[in-house]
Parts: C-alpha cells; sequence; structure tokens
C-alpha cells in the first residue's frame, strides 16, 4: 500500500512539475480578463445582459459575440457598423480598426446594451 502511494506521489509531482515557468505561455484566446471566464475578446449574452456589458480591446481586435442565452437577441451598433440577429448558439464576430468607443444593443430587448472600448 505505501508503495502505491508512493508511486501516485511522483506521478503527480511529476504532471503538476514538467513546465519551466518562464517558458509557459496560455494558448491564444484562452485569457479570462473579461470576468465571465471567455477568451478576453469574447461577450456572452444571457436573457437579459450582454457579459461583459463593457469591454476594452486594442485596435485590430476581433471581438466575437455569442448567444448563450435560449433566445435570440441582436447586436446592433449605434452607429451601424454591424446589426446581426443571433439565434441561440449562434455567434457573430466585427474586427475593430479604429480607437473609439462603440456602443450596442440587443434591438428584442430594451435595457441590454453594451460598450467596447477600442485602444
Amino acid at each position: 500500500m505505501k508503495a502505491i502511494i508512493f508511486i501516485t506521489s511522483i506521478l503527480m509531482l511529476l504532471s503538476f512539475g514538467c513546465t519551466d515557468d518562464d517558458d509557459y505561455q496560455l494558448p491564444p484566446g484562452n485569457g479570462s480578463g473579461n470576468g465571465n471566464g471567455r477568451p478576453d475578446n469574447e461577450v456572452g449574452m444571457t436573457t437579459s445582459t450582454f457579459q461583459p456589458a463593457s469591454l476594452t480591446v486594442s485596435t485590430g481586435t476581433t471581438v466575437r459575440w455569442i448567444n448563450d442565452s435560449s433566445v435570440a437577441h441582436t447586436v446592433t451598433s449605434n452607429d451601424g457598423l454591424f446589426d446581426e440577429t443571433l439565434q441561440p448558439g449562434q455567434d457573430f464576430s466585427f474586427t475593430f480598426t479604429d480607437a473609439g468607443s462603440f456602443n450596442y444593443v440587443c434591438t428584442l430587448h430594451s435595457g441590454m446594451n453594451g460598450v467596447i472600448i477600442v485602444e
């Protein structure tokens, strides 16, 4: 029994200690800096909100909206840049090439709005 515990402990140490911290990098798109557990450039949708409602990205970033809810939503830019209807499970992407603040709404659900801040 002690041998099994010893071997299991060694295997666990080896599996956790196989990377050099100086060389390790997360794969692209696996950040969670937007507070919803998604990559930094993704916005999720609940039945009544965009998650996150405010997102700051760099110029040239493609933002992806994903309808995680059970109802349809729109992603409609206040300045006419985009207007997409997303059914449950669908997604839409847009690349922001200019700096600025870009407000958007869901035209189907009043009060459901968001902003992308591009720096």
